[in-house]
């Protein structure tokens, strides 16, 4: 099955359930999932037992043609903020994923996360330049596996 057979909700959830599964995979993290979304910037809630913090979540799932991003009103610059990109094969399945703390943002947008304060069409936004073959090797330091256990 090609991927554009489904819609964006079906691929989100997809990118959502991935996730949450990565994040259950760490026995140090308790992992809470909503009901329904509610639209106000926040897929998952992390609690680490390792620090005893809490972390939001807010996932984003892409293909190869667009970079993950974020609405700016739905995002928040702080460590314990945390943009869950996923990316999509061509069938709608997760490929690589990227965990990475609001507050990467606040440290550098010049190697692999951008802002765009101007925006779009809607709006002024935050993403992960996952597109380009240049920003490969700084994203590697946001891999999920290896984010988990910096958590």
């Amino acid at each position: 099955m090609e991927s554009q057979h489904l819609g964006p909700k079906r691929k989100g959830d997809i990118a959502e359930l991935h996730v949450a599964s990565l994040l259950l995979s760490d026995p140090a993290l308790e992992v809470f999932t909503a009901a329904c979304d509610d639209g106000h910037g926040s897929d998952i809630a992390v609690r680490s037992t390792r620090t005893n913090r809490w972390y939001s979540v807010q996932v984003k799932a892409a293909g190869s043609t667009v970079n993950p991003w974020v609405k700016a009103n739905r995002f928040r610059a702080t460590a314990d903020f945390l943009v869950a990109a996923v990316m999509l094969d061509e069938r709608g399945l997760p490929g690589q994923t990227f965990l990475i703390p609001g507050a990467a943002w606040l440290e550098d947008t010049s190697r692999c996360l951008g802002k765009n304060d101007d925006g779009g069409a809607n709006g002024p936004y935050v993403e992960v330049r996952t597109m380009a073959a240049m920003h490969a090797p700084a994203l590697q330091a946001y891999d999920a596996l290896a984010m988990l256990s910096k958590l």
